[in-house]
C-alpha cells in the first residue's frame, strides 16, 4: 500500500494508478518513494514567504518591475532541496547591473546571504540563499522562462506519468550532484524535455505506460545506452533530429547534449551540459543496477523516505529549514560505511645540529667550484653577458671619457 503523507491526497489514485495485476513491484515501490518525496503544506508556504519578502524589496528597488515565479516551483516538480525560481520582468537597468545591484541591496537588507553572480551566463542569475527561510533562490531577468511554465503545465495534464517519473529521474541526479545546469549538469528543465519525448515516442508506437518502474527503466536504456548525442537532438513534437540540420555540431566537444527547446525552436536547452557523458554513464550504470538487483535500489528509496519524514516533523516543531549543503548530504548515497580518521602520530623532537668546524682557505679541496656558465665565459663562449664588456669600460676611463651614461628610464602610466 503506497505511503500517504498527512494532509496529501494518494497520489496513485489522483493519477489514475490502479493496484492492478500487471503493475510491477517497482512501480509502487517507487509510487511510495514520490508520495512521500512531495514537498508538505507547511514547506510550500515557507517558500511562498520567501518570495513575497524577496518581491517587496525588488519592488522597493525598481517600483515598474513585477517578479514571476517559473520553473520547478510553478510546476509542481519540486524537490524539497529545490531552488526557488524567480525572473524580474520590465527590468529598467541592464541584466548584468541589475544582478550587482541587486545582490548588494538585498544583502543590505538582510534578506540574502551567499550570493553568487553568474554574469557568463547567455541569461546573468543572481543565486542567493533566502536568510529567514534558508532556502536557496535563482533570480534571472529572462521573459521567455514564463511561456515554457505554461507549456510545461500543459503537458503535466497530458502525460500522467510524467511528473512522478521526472521526479525520480531529478532525485537521482541530485545524488549524483549531475543537476546544475550552471556546473555543467542537467537542469529541470533539460530533464522535462528529455522526459516528454521519450512518453511521446512510447505514443507514436502505439504504447501508453502505465507502469513508473518500467517507464524508468527504459528511459535510462534509451538515454544511457542507445541515444548518441553526438549526431542526434533531443525534441518535443516529433522524433529525434539530426544535429547536422539544426546547425549545432561542436566540433570541440560533439558529444554535448542538445535540446530543442520547445517554446524557442532556434534555443539549445543542452548546450551548457558539458557532463552529459558522465550522466550517460551514470544512467547505463543504473539501468544495469536497477534491471539486476532492484531490491537494494528500493532499499535506498526507504531509507531517504524515513529520513524524509524527519525533516518534515523538525519543520513543523518550528525549527529553521536545514542548509541546502546539510540536505545534500543526507540525501547523498550511504553505500559505503564513514571511515574513522586516523589519530596522528606525535611527531619526534628534532635533533640539535653539531655545530660545523670552519673550513681552511688554504685547503684546495675548500675551493668553491666554478659552475659551466661561469667556465664558458672565462674561455669566451656560450650565451650571455660578453666578458669583454668590462675590457671596453676600462678603455673608456683611460681615455678620460668616463663610465657610459645610463639611459632614464621613462615613467610608466
Amino acid at each position: 500500500k503506497p505511503h500517504q503523507v498527512p494532509g496529501r491526497p494518494r497520489m496513485d489514485l489522483v493519477y489514475g494508478f490502479q493496484q492492478q495485476e500487471h503493475l510491477s513491484s517497482l512501480h509502487f515501490d517507487l509510487m511510495e518513494f514520490y508520495n512521500s518525496i512531495l514537498p508538505t503544506a507547511l514547506e510550500e508556504r515557507k517558500r511562498l514567504e520567501a518570495i513575497l519578502s524577496i518581491n517587496q524589496h525588488v519592488q522597493k528597488k525598481w517600483p515598474s518591475t513585477s517578479l514571476q515565479v517559473y520553473g520547478s516551483f510553478a510546476t509542481g516538480i519540486y524537490l524539497p532541496t529545490s531552488d526557488i525560481d524567480v525572473t524580474i520582468l520590465d527590468c529598467p537597468v541592464p541584466a548584468q547591473k541589475a544582478v550587482h545591484t541587486l545582490a548588494a541591496f538585498l544583502q543590505q537588507a538582510r534578506v540574502a546571504k551567499s550570493t553568487n553572480k553568474i554574469l557568463w551566463a547567455r541569461v546573468p542569475i543572481l543565486k542567493f540563499t533566502h536568510t529567514s527561510t534558508n532556502f536557496p533562490v535563482d533570480v534571472s531577468l529572462d521573459a521567455s522562462a514564463v511561456k515554457s511554465t505554461h507549456y510545461i503545465l500543459s503537458q503535466l495534464q497530458y502525460h500522467e506519468l510524467l511528473k512522478p517519473l521526472v521526479f525520480v529521474i531529478k532525485f537521482l541526479l541530485k545524488q549524483e550532484q549531475l543537476n546544475e545546469p550552471s556546473l555543467g549538469g542537467l537542469g529541470s528543465y533539460g530533464v522535462l524535455i528529455m522526459a516528454i519525448s521519450y512518453l511521446e515516442g512510447k505514443l507514436r508506437e502505439g504504447r501508453v505506460c502505465t507502469d513508473l518502474g518500467e517507464a524508468l527503466i527504459q528511459f535510462l536504456d534509451f538515454y544511457g545506452n542507445q541515444f548518441d548525442s553526438c549526431q542526434y537532438v533531443v525534441c518535443c513534437g516529433g522524433p529525434l533530429k539530426e544535429k547536422t540540420m539544426k546547425g549545432w555540431v561542436n566540433e570541440k566537444q560533439p558529444h554535448l547534449l542538445s535540446l530543442e527547446d520547445p517554446v524557442d525552436h532556434n534555443n539549445d536547452v543542452g548546450r551548457s551540459c558539458s557532463k552529459f557523458y558522465e550522466i550517460q554513464h551514470f544512467f547505463s550504470k543504473y539501468h544495469k543496477k536497477l534491471s539486476s538487483d532492484p531490491a537494494s535500489c528500493v532499499a535506498l528509496f526507504r531509507e531517504i523516505t524515513e529520513e524524509r519524514q524527519e525533516l518534515a516533523d523538525d519543520l513543523e516543531a518550528g525549527q529553521l529549514y536545514p542548509p541546502i549543503q546539510q540536505l545534500s548530504n543526507q540525501y547523498h548515497t550511504q553505500s559505503s560505511p564513514t571511515q574513522k580518521k586516523k589519530p596522528k602520530k606525535p611527531k619526534k623532537p628534532k635533533k640539535p645540529k653539531s655545530p660545523k668546524s670552519p673550513k681552511n682557505p688554504n685547503n684546495p679541496n675548500n675551493k668553491p667550484k666554478k659552475n659551466k656558465k661561469q667556465k664558458q665565459y672565462q674561455e669566451g663562449e656560450g650565451k650571455g653577458k660578453n666578458p669583454m664588456k668590462k675590457m671596453k669600460k676600462r678603455k673608456r676611463e683611460d681615455n678620460g671619457a668616463g663610465p657610459p651614461q645610463k639611459r632614464k628610464k621613462k615613467a610608466r602610466l
